[in-house]
């Protein structure tokens, strides 16, 4: 087939809005399993992850094998990366070398994620965190070069129309600065729930024993560094899996999920919530003591 009627059949593929739907689809379906998967790494919603995961796989290998049966320039084809000297010259054509990027860190992330889901081995499990964090840097790369063509194409259209282009102009020194504004913000490191939690806590042990008269920050670091003898293999304090220092994210000695800082310093959402607080308890200090 000629270049022409290639380019003519990839026009008339456009015209159809089913192939064009199902391209938006799929890349919403992949879009969101992969994004469930990457924030229900916890070992709480570990099954959500799992499913997640098998889905972005499925997701992945149907696109990629429905772009490899098309022809090219087709809505569901997947355009191939240029020679890297033409990015110099044209930098906008490095989408479908972000596309490959992403494509294959995120299939890379989800193998070696069944990987370490049926061999159970740690050697997996570092691989795939370590992908997945590279996959989901490739995923913003790729959504903030798309937002830049966008937005160089609407440039380009406005410069044509002095108002289109001062307005252009506004809208974008607004977000820019509410942007920078919102990243100065100090997050809080106290809240009213953590204190009336506190204070609960606290009567609740004065009215178990009447003689005392307030917390101790250094039985409370005892407590957290141990090690008790009682606790399970691995596990003989609070800091085998929140590391010694709690403004840190910790690692679950067993499942070696990532865990969340337990200091309200670095994590503002810590001791907010009853309920979770004593599921947590509940569940986790048992293993411990």
């Amino acid at each position: 087939m000629s270049a022409e009627a290639t380019e003519a059949a990839a026009r008339r593929s456009w015209r159809f809005p089913q192939a064009r739907s199902f391209r938006l689809g799929l890349h919403a379906l992949l879009s969101g399993a992969f994004l469930v998967a990457y924030a229900t790494g916890d070992e709480d919603t570990y099954t959500m992850h799992l499913a997640a995961g098998y889905l972005t796989l499925v997701a992945l290998t149907a696109r990629v094998g429905i772009a490899s049966l098309v022809r090219r320039g087709h809505a569901l084809a997947l355009s191939l990366p240029g020679p890297l000297g033409e990015l110099v010259r044209r930098p906008w054509t490095a989408m479908p070398w972000l596309t490959t990027l992403l494509l294959g860190a995120a299939f890379l992330a989800a193998t070696s994620g069944v990987a370490a889901d049926q061999s159970g081995g740690k050697v997996f499990q570092h691989m795939h965190e370590a992908l997945g964090e590279i996959a989901l840097a490739a995923a913003l790369a790729h959504s903030l070069f798309a937002l830049a063509l966008w937005l160089r194409g609407r440039l380009v259209s406005a410069m044509r129309k002095p108002v289109r282009t001062a307005l252009v102009a506004l809208v974008m020194v607004a977000a820019g600065s509410a942007g920078i504004g919102g990243a100065l913000v100090a997050p809080a490191h106290a809240s009213p729930a953590q204190d009336r939690l506190l204070d609960a806590y606290l009567a609740e042990a004065r009215a178990a024993e009447p003689g005392l008269t307030g917390l101790s920050v250094e039985r409370g670091r005892t407590l957290y560094l141990g090690p008790h003898s009682g606790g399970q293999p691995g596990m003989s304090a609070c800091a085998s899996c929140h590391t010694p220092d709690p403004t840190q994210a910790g690692r679950h000695a067993k499942t070696g999920r990532t865990i969340e800082p337990m200091a309200v310093q670095a994590n503002p959402n810590r001791f907010t919530d009853r309920d979770q607080v004593e599921k947590r308890f509940s569940r986790d200090c048992p293993n411990v003591l």
